[in-house]
């Protein structure tokens, strides 16, 4: 692709079929197939090529068979923001630890960028036996947020002390997780007394008042009126059989809202450092 041509190489668009992405937004900094495998890391800056700067594209099919079990762990390549390098050709996918990704138009960091999985199919059913796969399969809710010890069982998470927590698994009520079962399975539980909306809003942490709805993730309603609900503040949702909890999607903030802490950005944004809020990866020229 010619620079002087075009000011803006691409822009990623999370929400195009994931054919259009592959075909159009591919960033690795255009970094030469068989190259130092440092080239591709955030300290070692942009590569390109000396001929126009047009990326060169290497073989998506590096990674073993669909049918071939990989390691849970995290590859080493994340999405970051690229003002100032060319993105041209497809994208890549890799694991993440929790979930395969597609790295669009932004710039590929780590020394996995090069070894990229051929479809997102292939990704996912390589890891389907990672617990993260199997949790959100069966059911459950995969808290990556969270640092506790066991996953949770019943509905609650387990009073088990620890030196260092991890993400865990939320099966829901009557269930818990097991792993060599491949997911959530029932659980025998003990029975609870039900409570009240009210007593459960504040039995769990909340605010029962006349809030005309239940918060969302510390958000209330826009319009007040007298219904009774319940505020359950910062990062937790009201649940009509557990109560006030924590809840995904409020550790998801879209593009423009604030992306620190725990909080990571919602599929198809990167969190922008130097502003800290999510945003779209954009590859320009300068």
């Amino acid at each position: 692709m010619d620079a002087s041509r075009h000011g803006l190489a691409c822009a990623a668009l999370p929400t195009l079929a994931l054919g259009l992405a592959l075909a159009g937004c591919y960033d690795q900094h255009g970094a030469i197939p068989g190259a130092d495998a440092g080239a591709g890391r955030a300290d070692a800056g942009p590569t390109l090529l000396p001929d126009a700067g047009t990326p060169a594209r290497r073989d998506a099919g590096a990674r073993p068979d669909a049918g071939v079990a990989a390691p849970c762990d995290a590859e080493d390549a994340r999405e970051d923001l690229c003002p100032a390098a060319l993105c041209d050709g497809p994208g890549s996918i890799h694991w993440d630890g929790e979930r395969c990704v597609l790295v669009d138009c932004g710039a590929c960091i780590g020394e996995d960028c090069p070894r990229g999985w051929p479809s997102l199919e292939a990704c996912e059913a390589a890891h389907a036996s990672c617990e993260p796969v199997q949790c959100r399969a069966t059911g459950g809710e995969w808290r990556f947020w969270a640092e506790e010890c066991e996953h949770w069982e019943c509905g609650r998470p387990q009073p088990v002390a620890c030196i260092l927590g991890r993400p865990v698994c939320d099966c829901g009520p009557r269930m818990r997780f097991d792993a060599a079962a491949g997911g959530c399975v029932m659980a025998l539980c003990p029975e609870v007394e039900p409570r009240t909306r009210d007593q459960l809003c504040a039995d769990t942490g909340g605010r029962w008042g006349p809030l005309c709805c239940h918060s969302e993730c510390g958000q209330g309603c826009p319009d007040p009126c007298a219904a009774g609900a319940c505020d359950c503040g910062p990062f937790r949702v009201f649940d009509e059989v557990r109560g006030c909890l924590e809840a995904t999607r409020c550790f998801e903030p879209g593009v423009g809202e604030a992306c620190d802490g725990r909080a990571r950005c919602a599929t198809g944004a990167i969190c922008d450092p130097a502003t800290g809020t999510c945003a779209r990866p954009a590859c320009t020229w300068p």
